[in-house]
């Protein structure tokens, strides 16, 4: 029995590595060409299993001959199968360019995903926690988000691609993980002064019970209306894709708490996971093992 359901995108991921971005009009030749599985969800879902958890995908794929490879992925990776379906039609697609310092940008083809449905809610009583995105039609996620919330089942929301979410949905959000940019959508403020501190607060005031920012080479802050913590980032100088980079961070952090971590190890461990993943090429090949992280932190330790 899985005691993680993630809900969420399996995108194939086609890669373009360039030593700088076209302009407008402009041809360039890249250095690099690969595929990869990807998919936030599908990420997420892997990064949690090779760092400790059980895990049942509620996905679809399309029934072309990337169809099959996102789906034997999953397989390998030991990811739960039952509820991703084969639908006719293409599978999703990110196009990714990824500069030569690790940077990426990345446009998404929905395809397949917009499909994902499940045919039973039992699936929601199996879990502990639930992960959700924002990469296929929103109503399936905010169904995914009520449906686990009235079985008793923790959510996390990672809403990215960024989108303000309903007033009334965010009181069921156990775990709200968001960037600054997502931040500021998901909290309806446009205004680039104030603290990091000023936008949690203004995310817990609309009713989210805890909030994990993260603030890339600043590290992140998890914050409830009783503590906030923050915690550094590992200073990381051989950098080569940070595609995977957030949903590593995701996966390792709930597969810490099913552990039963306190919040600050598992944000130690995370972080660990994350600055492991940005050395490595794509996505779910770049998600680092349990025992890989557990090595890592005690050769860098942060306290």
């Amino acid at each position: 029995m899985a005691n993680i359901i993630v809900v969420g995108s399996i995108n194939s991921d086609l890669v373009v590595t360039v030593k700088r971005y076209p302009k407008a009009g402009e041809t360039l030749r890249g250095t690099d060409f690969s595929w990869y599985p990807g998919g936030k969800g599908a990420n997420q879902a892997v990064a949690a299993v090779r760092l400790g958890a059980t895990v049942e995908m509620v996905g679809a794929v399309g029934n072309d001959p990337y169809g099959e490879a996102l789906m034997n992925s999953l397989r390998v990776n030991l990811v739960g199968v039952n509820y991703v379906k084969v639908v006719q039609g293409a599978s999703g697609t990110a196009m990714i360019t990824v500069e030569e310092n690790g940077e990426n940008r990345i446009i998404l083809a929905t395809g397949a995903n917009q499909y994902v449905t499940w045919n039973s809610k039992d699936v929601f009583k199996s879990g502990e926690w639930l992960i959700v995105q924002n990469e296929i039609p929103w109503g399936i996620t905010e169904s995914a988000i009520k449906l686990a919330a009235a079985e008793g089942v923790k959510v996390l929301l990672n809403p990215a691609p960024a989108k303000k979410i309903p007033s009334a949905l965010l009181p069921l959000i156990d775990v709200l993980v968001v960037n600054e940019h997502e931040a500021k959508v998901v909290a309806d403020v446009d205004a680039d002064n104030g603290t990091d501190e000023d936008l949690i607060a203004h995310l817990l005031s609309k009713g989210v019970r805890n909030v994990l920012l993260t603030l890339g080479k600043r590290g992140c802050m998890y914050a409830s209306k009783k503590e906030i913590i923050h915690f550094p980032a590992h200073l990381v100088t051989n950098v080569v894709d940070t595609t995977a980079a957030g949903d590593t961070f995701i996966g390792a952090f709930v597969a810490a708490r099913m552990e039963a971590k306190t919040i600050k190890e598992a944000l130690q461990f995370a972080t660990a996971a994350s600055a492991i993943a940005i050395t490595r090429k794509g996505a779910q090949s770049s998600i680092p093992t349990k025992e890989e992280v557990e090595k890592f932190i005690k050769r860098n330790p942060i306290r």
